[in-house]
């Protein structure tokens, strides 16, 4: 099952070096998260999320035309900073794989999605499965970078990104950082 995507604009965000933010991480939490959940999860919660945040709800373009259709971005990722925020967000399989494989203690430039495109906050996008509920808690104090995932599980179309993901997860804690994969089904 493929989600039409979402397309933000971008511009360049230099991150400070990881193995600052290992060196301050919660031990307690663990560095890999894997979860199963249906895909209506995504929608119900992305939705409710949406209408707190009325500025990226699809809008008519033109008067007495319906809005555009709205579409989760899935397969995609965020990287979220320490304090919660998006500041990567792709939902293109292949460039998700290649940004994965290239995280390093220190990370190169990556992109933030611009202020006018509101992207969920780790705690937002957390909410919005009742499965990682009881990982709330132990993430509220963690300072590290993490990687949320949202992939089809089985999808041939998200076969690279989960690839990616897999091998990031066995070197999360080398990293430094926490990893959530959310895989979704029907």
């Amino acid at each position: 099952m493929r989600y039409s995507i979402l397309l933000l604009t971008a511009f360049p965000v230099v991150l400070p070096s990881l193995m600052q933010v290992k060196a301050e991480a919660n031990s307690s939490a663990p560095s890999a998260i894997t979860t199963q959940a249906p895909v209506q999860e995504l929608l119900a919660g992305y939705l409710k999320w949406m209408h707190r945040h009325p500025q990226v709800m699809p809008k008519a373009t033109k008067k007495g035309e319906d809005p555009s259709p709205f579409f989760a971005p899935v397969p995609a990722i965020d990287l979220y900073s320490p304090s919660g925020s998006s500041v990567y967000f792709e939902a293109k399989p292949k460039n998700n794989a290649e940004f994965l494989r290239s995280m390093r203690p220190a990370l190169p430039p990556v992109t933030k999605a611009q202020p006018s495109t509101l992207r969920p906050t780790l705690s937002e996008a957390m909410e919005m499965f009742p499965e990682l509920k009881s990982y709330q808690t132990l993430t509220s104090g963690d300072v590290r970078y993490t990687v949320f995932a949202l992939t089809n599980s089985g999808d041939e179309y998200c076969r690279e990104q989960d690839e990616a993901v897999a091998q990031l997860k066995s070197r999360a804690q080398a990293l430094g950082i926490r990893v959530i994969e959310v895989k979704l089904h029907k």
